[in-house]
């Protein structure tokens, strides 16, 4: 094919949508061989597919391309019905994966039993060192099955791994989680040296000792038991404290936070996160840190976000573990009311945060305060940008009431 053809093919491909990219594959083969490059860049390749019964030995015939990112499922192929047969399954696939694993650069793996993770490390080894960026691991521990030892050994150096995301789930939420299951997440961090990314939702602390250019942490705990203590907080302390002179963005999280109630703890040495410009709280409940919140361990702390829900504690009750931070320039809020106590926040959260320049506040409703009382302290912030959105309104005259609120907020630089 010739290059000023390929170029020209490459500047209306770029310009077209997965439904018409896989459409334009079927003119020619040059068109099929330069829509593959850029379906590969943009889609999954769903390898389920490949093997159909009841020729389940056979593969269906794919171009190399499309190798670039593979997703790869169990319980969810209906043909392939028992333990057995998904096993078999994992090791065909990779089978194939072997001979093109230069080629990929992300992989999705989801599995309903977790009795088929050796299968799939082993397969995963057998790849050996290769160019993936990219890991995504959904795994739901529905049975008692005790991954072996000899299975959860270290995986080969993964140099190109730089983002790794790790949901696990386990349907024995009153029992603590069997460690065969915690190495999971372990081992694919420590096969990543040049991990930046990591998002990871688990019933156990991973050890980031070993990440030294972690640029981005999402992490939310799945609670195993009633309470959770002040053994939570120490041991997020110090997963933090392994990573506090590279991270730049933390999001911190905690799945179900109606299951049990969190404690409160003073830690003498926590960690100073030199670099980080952004944090979000996503359970404000399962967070509360004295002496942690201000300019001294977030010095260049820049963006902030709060979300709290309706099973938690007022927003008001976090903002006490607070001190002044005058580098917060981008301030999110999401507050669902639903007391009285609950208006106050807003007064509080103008001195602690008097440099804000851009706000955006979403509200959700379980009954109607007075909005033009939460409202009316924000005004003293000289916004250079701000959005307010009112959800769970209801009827049309407690709408009205809701613009009316919104309205005497609102200048040049303010939407709702």
């Amino acid at each position: 094919m010739l290059k000023g053809y390929t170029r020209i093919l490459d500047v209306i491909f770029a310009k077209l949508d997965v439904p018409d990219l896989k459409t334009s594959r079927l003119v020619c083969q040059d068109w099929a061989d330069v829509g593959a490059t850029f379906l590969g860049k943009r889609t999954l390749l769903g390898f389920n597919k490949l093997f159909s019964e009841p020729n389940f030995g056979e593969v269906s015939h794919v171009n190399d391309k499309l190798m670039r990112r593979v997703h790869m499922w169990v319980d969810c192929y209906k043909p392939i019905t028992s333990l057995e047969k998904n096993a078999e399954f994992f090791k065909k696939a990779f089978s194939e994966l072997t001979k093109v694993s230069q080629l990929i650069r992300e992989i999705h793996f989801v599995s309903m039993r977790n009795e088929l993770v050796p299968v799939w490390l082993e397969g995963f080894r057998a790849l050996g060192s290769t160019k993936i960026q990219n890991i995504t691991i959904l795994c739901y521990q529905i049975t008692l099955y005790t991954i072996p030892a000899e299975a959860l050994q270290k995986l080969p150096p993964q140099p190109g791994l730089t983002s790794v995301k790790c949901i696990i789930h386990s349907s024995f939420r009153e029992t603590p989680r069997s460690p065969d299951i915690q190495a999971l997440l372990q081992i694919w961090i420590d096969s990543a040296p040049n991990l930046t990314t990591l998002d990871a939702m688990a019933f156990f602390y991973p050890n980031l000792e070993g990440c030294k250019n972690l640029k981005v942490l999402k992490f939310r705990l799945i609670p195993h038991h009633v309470n959770f203590g002040n053994a939570y907080l120490s041991h997020v302390t110090k997963m933090l404290g392994q990573v506090k002179d590279s991270l730049i963005e933390l999001e911190l999280g905690n799945w179900l936070p109606q299951y049990g109630s969190m404690g409160e703890i003073t830690v003498e040495e926590l960690p100073i996160m030199s670099k980080l410009t952004t944090l979000s709280i996503y359970a404000i409940d399962a967070y509360r840190f004295h002496g942690f919140f201000d300019e001294d361990h977030f010095p260049k702390l820049k963006t902030l976000s709060f979300h709290s829900g309706h099973l938690e504690s007022p927003l008001i009750t976090h903002l006490f573990y607070w001190r002044r931070h005058r580098g917060v320039q981008s301030l999110s809020l999401t507050v669902e009311f639903g007391e009285e106590r609950e208006m106050e926040f807003s007064g509080i959260m103008i001195p602690l945060f008097p440099a804000v320049k851009e706000f955006d506040f979403v509200m959700k409703f379980n009954s109607i305060p007075a909005l033009s009382r939460i409202l009316r302290p924000f005004r003293l912030w000289a916004l250079e940008r701000g959005n307010v959105l009112a959800k769970n309104v209801g009827q049309t005259s407690t709408f009205i009431r809701v613009l009316e609120a919104i309205s005497a907020c609102e200048g040049d630089k303010v939407s709702s």
